[in-house]
């Protein structure tokens, strides 16, 4: 609103100011012409905020105003904890000068201007900041002290700042100090000689100064530093190119790699040189802090005045623990790796490449789920109604990028058999392909989060729960030589796996000459090929021990696809062959034989995961299909000794109730047990010591009641003939492949 009268104005002004804060203003005012060129204006009681901060400006004020100068008296801004003094006048006169009072001013009115969440002041400001000479060479003097500074809630101290104008010398001078408690952290103190050149000389002492108020300069990098440094840095010549030289002693550094949330602390005390354009680290060692896990880093950061850090570092890990990722704390990947190579950190602050080249060792434990928790009921091999693609895309557009604020992420790392791995396809039912295997990677994420995997694996064991609608829940065992492939989608490898499921049953129904009543060994064959989303799938049945004749005539009633495929569900739903003959079929007794070994294999699992850091046990009930036969609970116990060059199998059949009367005379317990020596640490050459029971074995049924037997296996992979001719038809011994892990 606008009142004019001659050379006057009233005025009164309400204002919205959209903005991460929105700000509220509410003005009245008088505002005079004096004479030509000559102003006044007067603030009635006005208010408005500056991000959290409300303020009020009381009445009885003037600013006047001139071509010549700028008069401001007792400009009042007040809050609840805040009050700022303003008076004073602008002008080429060295005798005026305006000056800001402050009173306990609150500092995180500063957060508003400085707009980043990383960085986060407070703190109560006292003092005065004095400005002079403004229309002609403009002079800065201060005398004020912030109060318990803090710097994203770490306390930094008090800081007191000083500066004043030589006139006879032409030169600022000026210092700095921080003090916490009685103890000075720091000190700068030096002088400034405004011209052409700009130069300037000072000093800066460090006394123990805590690292983490340099936390917001490594936001999303490094956080959580700790620690104190001491030294001298000093600074001469023109202000646009100062000359630096100095050395700070870091003590009891230590820190945390947010994107892989793992703790570093440097072991003792180390000087880091300071150049014209560089902070020079030596070789320093570090542990992770909590295992202890050992890494070496050097080299430098590069600088232009104290600006635009360029970071080049380099690390030597020796088995160092480098990921350490909780469920949730990263939207792709999560578990433990532990690496030996070497690693680079290069570039400036925001484009920071992280670069390694490493290979994994034991322990290493690393889990990619292929989908979320909204997909569970989705993400299966077996789906029945949308399409495969559909799917697909839906689990890609769901998926969250992570803001990595600038960084790139390259991994270059040669996976061994130490290095566990899993594929989670719907972790609630334990849907989980896990294994061990070999292969050379390239895991890249870009600063959007994007992530990307290259490169072959190959599984050297593993085993996988295959799932279906709840009705199937079966473990497989992965077999050796299975292939992963990824061309860039973490989510759509080709696969290549073939994996084993191993139940007992009678098979009078495939085999017409096997007993009735006698259940024998039954392996069931997954076989998985395509994209990791929607794998083709086939299967393949056989009878591992049972005669030659009997596994013949099953080879020849499953040449039908078709039939073969029934066979197969109908051993994964109901633990036993389908019989084709309607009279003979038992789908009851067999759904409710499922239920049951289901039960049984979620007790496993629960068992299992409280366990399996020390033994390995699964349980399988298996109930009867005729009245002839007994329910059998069969028991396998898996143990390692001495990092598994000693492991002991061994499965116990415990009758159950039921059968009749002539079963029930003749049960027995019955049981295998298997011992496997590696000779050699990389199991090439073993030693296997076996007891079986001939029970199990038909064709072996009118023998002793148990088979021992004593072996050796040696064992090596080529990938063509030339090799394997050369390695067995030569004297001459092929030296083993060295492989050397180096960066440019």
């Amino acid at each position: 609103m606008l009142h004019l009268t001659n050379d006057s104005v009233d005025f009164r002004v309400k204002a919205l100011v959209r903005d991460s804060i929105d700000s509220y203003i509410s003005v009245a005012g008088h505002s005079i012409r004096q004479y030509e060129d000559f102003y006044e204006l007067n603030l009635r009681k006005s208010t408005f905020n500056i991000g959290l901060q409300d303020f009020n400006i009381a009445g009885d004020n003037k600013i006047a105003w001139h071509k010549e100068f700028v008069t401001i008296e007792n400009i009042f801004l007040e809050s609840e904890e805040s009050n700022l003094a303003i008076n004073g006048t602008l002008s080429k006169s060295r005798n005026e000068i305006l000056r800001f009072s402050s009173d306990s001013l609150n500092m995180n009115i500063l957060n508003y201007f400085i707009g980043d969440e990383s960085t986060r002041l407070s703190g109560f400001m006292n003092g005065d900041i004095m400005i002079g000479e403004v229309f002609a060479k403009p002079k800065i003097y201060s005398s004020f002290r912030a109060d318990s500074l803090l710097v994203n809630d770490d306390w930094v101290g008090d800081v007191i700042v000083e500066s004043d104008y030589n006139y006879d010398l032409e030169q600022f001078e000026f210092k700095a100090d921080i003090e916490r408690g009685n103890l000075p952290a720091f000190k700068l103190k030096g002088i400034f000689a405004p011209g052409e050149k700009g130069e300037i000389d000072a000093v800066a002492n460090f006394d123990r100064f805590r690292v983490n108020s340099l936390s917001p300069l490594l936001s999303g990098v490094l956080e959580d530093l700790k620690g104190t440094i001491t030294g001298e840095i000093q600074l001469s010549g023109p202000l646009a190119k100062p000359h630096f030289e100095g050395g700070l002693t870091l003590s009891q550094i230590g820190m945390k790699v947010p994107l892989m949330q793992t703790h570093y602390n440097f072991v003792g005390q180390h000087e880091v040189k300071i150049v014209d354009t560089a902070f020079v680290f030596p070789k320093i060692n570090f542990v992770d802090s909590k295992e202890g896990t050992t890494g070496v880093v050097h080299g430098s950061i590069n600088h232009h005045g104290f600006d635009d850090l360029f970071f080049d570092l380099k690390i030597d890990a020796n088995n160092l623990l480098a990921m350490d990722l909780e469920k949730g704390d990263n939207k792709y990947f999560f578990g433990k790796a532990y690496a030996t190579g070497k690693m680079k950190i290069l570039g400036p602050i925001e484009e920071l490449l992280l670069e390694m080249t490493v290979r994994t060792e034991k322990n290493t434990d690393f889990k990619l789920p292929i989908s979320s928790n909204l997909e569970v009921e989705r993400s299966k091999f077996v789906t029945f109604s949308e399409p495969p693609s559909i799917y697909t895309e839906l689990l890609l557009e769901e998926q969250e990028l992570i803001d990595l604020r600038g960084l790139t992420l390259k991994i270059n790392v040669a996976v061994t058999p130490d290095a566990h791995a899993e594929l989670i396809m719907d972790e609630t039912v334990g849907d989980i392909i896990s294994g061990v295997g070999k292969g050379e990677l390239r895991i890249e994420m870009k600063p959007s989060g994007e992530l990307e995997i290259f490169g072959d694996y190959e599984l050297e064991k593993g085993d996988y729960l295959f799932t279906m609608r709840n009705l199937i829940n079966k473990p497989f065992v992965l077999e050796r030589g299975g292939k992963l492939n990824w061309k860039g989608d973490p989510y759509n490898a080709q696969i290549d796996l073939r994996a084993k499921y191993s139940t007992r049953t009678t098979i009078n129904s495939m085999v017409s000459s096997a007993p009735e009543n006698q259940r024998v060994t039954v392996d069931l064959y997954l076989i998985l090929k395509g994209p990791l989303m929607n794998p083709t799938i086939s299967f393949e049945i056989e009878l591992p021990g049972s005669s030659p004749a009997w596994q013949d005539e099953l080879r020849n009633k499953l040449t039908n696809a078709d039939r073969l495929n029934q066979q197969a569900f109908s051993i994964l739903v109901l633990n036993m062959f389908w019989d084709e003959d309607p009279a003979a079929q038992t789908a009851g007794s067999g759904l409710a034989a499922n239920s049951v070994q289901v039960l049984s294999n979620q007790f496993s699992n629960w068992i299992n995961s409280g366990t399996k850091d020390f033994i390995d046990i699964n349980m399988n009930y298996s109930t009867r299909s005729t009245i002839d036969q007994y329910d059998e609970l069969e028991i396998g116990i898996s143990k390692g000794f001495y990092d598994d060059r000693i492991i002991v199998n061994g499965i116990l059949d415990v009758p159950m109730a039921g059968g009749s009367t002539a079963a029930q005379e003749s049960k027995e317990f019955a049981g295998d047990v298997e011992v496997l020596y590696k000779i050699t640490k990389d199991g090439r050459v073993k030693v296997k010591a076996f007891n079986r029971n001939n029970q199990n074995n038909p064709a072996r049924g009118n023998t002793a009641n148990y088979t021992q037997g004593v072996g050796i296996q040696y064992q090596k992979d080529f990938n063509t003939w030339g090799p394997f001719l050369k390695r067995f038809f030569s004297f001459k011994k092929e030296p083993e492949p060295q492989v050397e892990l180096v960066i440019d």
